[in-house]
């Protein structure tokens, strides 16, 4: 009988008795406390200090159109570059990989003299992609390297064979995959 006692009182004072002091704390008489005027703190009134007339620093409109004169590609202007709808997945050959912009620069004109020169001479016939237009050679900067890259190649194949003829000239170039404009 009693350790059914002991199981009866320990329930009680675990969750019967805490609640109960909770309930009496709360619903105990309500006491108003009435504050006097003279201890109340009157309101602040702001006072205007300073007013400020920003007329005399109005500045005329310049009398007509300003020519901002820049570089960038009109096709950067247009909103079409780099639209992941017009590209898909592909090869480049890969020429050079640098830090320095002005080799970059250099080594992108020799490319494009190189493939004018080989196209004349019809050792570019066999690859369709390279064959004909444009010099499709590419200067991408990803930091911090400059890359000269060439070619747009759907297949590993086409990319390949190209690698063989741009290597007679650049040795150290290879086959990168890169996004490629749809044909």
């Amino acid at each position: 009988m009693s350790s059914i006692y002991r199981v009866v009182a320990s329930l009680l004072s675990r969750s019967l008795l805490p609640s109960l002091v909770f309930i009496a704390a709360c619903s105990g008489p309500r006491t108003v406390i009435v504050v006097p005027e003279e201890k109340l703190v009157p309101p602040v009134e702001t006072v205007v200090i300073e007013e400020f007339d920003a007329t005399p620093y109005r500045e005329e409109a310049p009398p007509e159109a300003v020519v901002i004169e820049h570089d960038v590609p009109d096709v950067l202007l247009e909103g079409t570059a780099g639209d992941p709808s017009l590209m898909q997945d592909g090869f480049r050959i890969q020429i050079l990989s640098t830090r320095s912009k002005d080799e970059a620069d250099l080594i992108r004109a020799q490319v494009i003299q190189w493939w004018i020169a080989e196209r004349e001479n019809g050792r570019l016939r066999n690859l369709s992609p390279i064959a004909g237009g444009a010099p499709p050679v590419y200067q991408d900067f990803l930091q911090p390297y400059w890359r000269v890259r060439l070619g747009d190649f759907v297949q590993r194949v086409e990319a390949t064979a190209a690698l063989r003829v741009a290597r007679a000239q650049f040795s150290g170039a290879f086959v990168a995959p890169a996004k490629i404009p749809v044909r």
